[in-house]
């Protein structure tokens, strides 16, 4: 038992390496102001610190460090931490880091149940260091971080930051995070997650950034259950105007909850582009939450690859590529056996500046859109200049229900060109539904073309296909090739318009069906 700044410590002044220490026990308690520690103020490296415990091992408000200090050369040495519990709580902290040319060393943690409370474990390379920061490695059954507690190696001068590992049964974030950042000018560590439940909450990260020229480090998250929410994140971020590149985000689950602003994403503020975001899981359920990429910079956004059985978006949960500026914004490619997307549920990309618009891809079984559910790639503003991206979608059967807003849709608001539209599929329907591309500012800027290839093609109760244009550019070309086409009702309809008041041309309609039926009014 240490408290009341009970110190145990090993120091190394020359070109010597300090001894280790070592501590076997049945539980180790350090109270208020106690450490242990190791360091080194010349070329000699630190020396190692091991604890190992049969029972629990409690810091807190107290620290096991190992430092490298400045104007140092020699290494930080390593931490090992072993016991059957471990709690670090109160401002206590377990950490090594470098101020010097030497590196930190590595922090490798391993007990079955691991809680961390306002506390603290971290390999860092302090600012006016050369050196790297060290790995953090964490294993056990369950790992619990609450009220701001954190598991991170960061680098904050020309160093690397180091990989972060942690491998339990049960990951619970609360407020906490687990990070790897590059705050200066060298790269971000990895940090790899495996886990059999993994739950983030009240804002909680799993997250890699560079705010320089380095290269962030990829996030991967294995898991059979993953969850996420109160705008929790997992990400990997290019920050301040930096011209690196941010790091790949992977996230595979058998069942992935995505809820209440929460997200998953990779986003550029600099020169560099954003990271890909790669989701597969057996079940996504985006609700109120989001997988996105976005680019706020002149770097372009990343691609957003998703892969599952059954994709549900509900409750103004959506799939986002976004540009606010030069930079272009990212493809989206989806692949699932089911999609539904409901309750204010979108798939978009978007461009609110001269950056271009992302392509949509979506390659399934079965879609279903609800009435506020919507596919769509448009300008989201009459300032931008970006083209929208074009929209492709194959799929056994498609059903889009009433809705006041058009269900897939490419449009711009100014100068650019709307993307086109392309759909195949087994079967089509559209009950008071629309598919429609639009030019929607009334001085320049093209709509898009709508393609569709089908066996059966249903425009009942309203449902319609339509290009437009405000402007005097050409509305965009229909074509339709179905084996059986019905249009049923007055307001249903095929339709290419220019409402122009200057004049110009609408788009062509060429439709090929051997079974074309217009009923009650449908044109």
């Amino acid at each position: 038992t240490m408290d009341r700044s009970g110190l145990m410590v090993s120091s190394a002044y020359g070109s010597a390496a300090t001894g280790s220490i070592t501590i076997d026990a049945t539980t180790v308690s350090m109270g208020t102001g106690a450490a242990i520690e190791s360091s080194t103020f010349g070329s000699g490296d630190a020396g190692n610190i091991v604890v190992r415990a049969t029972g629990d091992i409690a810091i807190s408000n107290a620290r096991i460090a190992s430092e490298a200090e400045i104007g140092s050369s020699g290494n930080a040495g390593a931490i090992e931490i072993d016991a059957a519990r471990l709690a670090v709580f109160n401002g206590g902290e377990i950490a090594v880091s470098t101020f010097g040319s030497g590196d930190a060393g590595l922090i490798d943690i391993s007990a079955p149940q691991i809680g961390l409370d306002q506390g603290r474990i971290a390999s860092e390379a302090e600012v006016g260091s050369t050196g790297d920061a060290g790995a953090v490695i964490v294993s056990g059954t369950l790992l619990r971080l609450t009220r701001d507690s954190i598991i991170t190696s960061s680098g904050f001068g020309p160093g690397t930051a180091g990989a972060v590992g942690v491998e339990v049964a049960t990951l619970t974030l609360d407020d906490s995070a687990i990070t790897s950042a590059a705050s200066g000018t060298g790269d971000g560590g990895d940090i790899a997650v495996r886990a059999g439940l993994v739950t983030l909450t009240n804002g909680s990260t799993i997250a890699t950034s560079t705010l320089g020229p380095g290269i962030g480090g990829d996030v991967a998250v294995d898991a059979t259950t993953v969850a996420l929410s109160q705008g929790s994140m997992i990400s990997s971020d290019l920050l301040g105007g930096g011209a690196g590149f941010a790091g790949t985000v992977t996230v595979r689950a058998t069942t992935l909850t995505v809820a209440s602003q929460a997200e998953i994403s990779s986003a550029t503020v600099g020169t560099g582009d954003a990271g890909i975001v790669t989701v597969a899981a057996r079940n996504i359920t985006l609700d109120g939450g989001l997988i996105n990429t976005s680019t706020y910079g002149t770097g372009a956004a990343g691609l957003v690859d998703l892969d599952a059985d059954t994709l549900t978006i509900i409750n103004d949960g959506s799939i986002v590529s976004a540009t606010t500026a030069s930079g272009a914004a990212g493809v989206i490619d989806v692949r699932a056996k089911t999609i539904r997307l409901g309750s204010l549920g979108l798939i978009q990309s978007t461009t609110s500046a001269s950056g271009n618009a992302g392509n949509i891809l979506i390659n399934a079984t079965d879609i279903r859109l609800d009435p506020t559910g919507r596919i769509l790639s448009s300008q989201a503003n009459a300032q931008a200049t970006g083209n929208a991206g074009s929209i492709s979608i194959t799929t056994g059967t498609l059903f889009a229900a009433p809705a006041s807003k058009a269900a897939i849709s490419t449009s711009i608001f100014s100068t650019g060109t709307a993307g086109e539209i392309g759909i195949t599929a087994r079967s089509i329907t559209l009950d008071g539904a629309e598919i429609a591309s639009a030019a929607n500012g009334t001085v320049s800027g093209t709509s898009g073309s709508i393609a569709i290839v089908a066996d059966t093609l249903n425009l009942i109760n309203g449902g319609s296909i339509e290009t437009s244009s405000l402007s005097p550019g050409p509305a965009g070309a229909i074509s339709i090739d179905a084996a059986q086409l019905i249009v049923q009702g007055t307001a249903s309809r095929i339709a290419s318009e220019n409402r122009s008041q200057r004049g110009g041309p609408a788009g062509s309609i060429d439709v090929e069906s051997a079974d074309l039926r217009l009923l009650d009014g449908g044109s």
